[in-house]
């Protein structure tokens, strides 16, 4: 499974593969005039439309979730894993920004000088 977030897909790992396909087949708002061939992850119930954005983060600060403290948890993670120079790609990000992510993420002690290898 793959997910647009940016200019091109990127892949949807196990087990979130599984809740998007759940809300896929689940998905509300559907009598709006897309129907089940709704293109959108989340429509509106506007006909043709996707729920604005400001809805959504609406929704995710009432269930007291920290939004930016998450974006930035998430993408902390991600550039710890990849490039950050795809992270950026895939999230529509400068490479800039999440290199400076990447710079914050990383071990602080792995740029020390005198620490060895086997020193854990």
């Amino acid at each position: 499974m793959s997910i647009i977030l940016g200019q091109r897909p990127t892949d949807v790992p196990e087990p979130f593969a599984q809740l998007l396909r759940d809300h896929l087949a689940d998905r509300p708002n559907l009598r709006t005039g897309g129907g089940p061939d709704s293109p959108w992850l989340f429509p509106s119930t506007l006909a043709g439309q996707h729920l604005h954005p400001n809805t959504v983060m609406s929704h995710l600060r009432d269930l007291g979730i920290n939004l930016r403290g998450a974006r930035n948890r998430a993408i902390g993670e991600l550039v710890l894993e990849c490039p950050p120079s795809l992270v950026a790609e895939a999230f529509g990000y400068s490479s800039h920004v999440a290199f400076l992510h990447a710079e914050k993420a990383a071990e602080p002690w792995a740029r020390y000088a005198g620490r060895r290898l086997d020193d854990r």
